[in-house]
């Protein structure tokens, strides 16, 4: 509340302290706790504002890939990771919100001589990677999910 003087609270022992969060500051003196806080609120704040700040597919993707697909043989894990280096070097520093169809579908002209399962499977984690985005309010849309990006259809054949 505006004009509300923060302080702390003395103890049945003698020192100090003051809630905020969920969180006890408790010192020997009621300015060393306030100081306490203060500098919790400052890291705080600092952190919620690196959580709002936009990130690139390329920040994003090297965040998202040990998170969301880390539990996998390794050699899954190196193909997510060649799948997204792909990603990365079309729309790499665009930052998640501005990816647009059009970018998708410059990705997809990338994959245009590649077999359908390579095709199926980059487009599950690509629109696996935005799906998360969204879900964590960094982008509003899927490009990927656009209907004028479309994969294109790949080779198929047998083994």
């Amino acid at each position: 509340m505006p004009g509300r003087k923060e302080k702390a609270t003395r103890r049945k022992d003698g020192r100090y302290q003051c809630y905020y969060h969920g969180k006890y500051f408790i010192g020997p003196d009621e300015q060393e706790v306030l100081r306490e806080r203060a500098e919790y609120r400052a890291r705080e704040l600092l952190n919620l504002r690196e959580a709002a700040r936009p990130k690139t597919v390329r920040q994003y993707a090297a965040e998202w890939l040990p998170l969301h697909r880390g539990g996998v043989a390794p050699k899954t894990y190196a193909d997510y990771a060649c799948q997204l280096n792909a990603l990365v070097e079309a729309v790499g520093d665009k930052y998640l919100s501005e990816v647009s169809p059009d970018d998708a579908a410059r990705v997809w002209k990338r994959y245009a001589d590649y077999s359908a399962s390579t095709i199926k499977h980059a487009t599950q984690l690509f629109r696996a990677l935005f799906d998360s985005a969204m879900e964590n309010d960094l982008c509003q849309k899927n490009p990927f999910r656009a209907k004028t990006a479309k994969p294109p259809q790949g080779t198929s054949g047998t083994h």
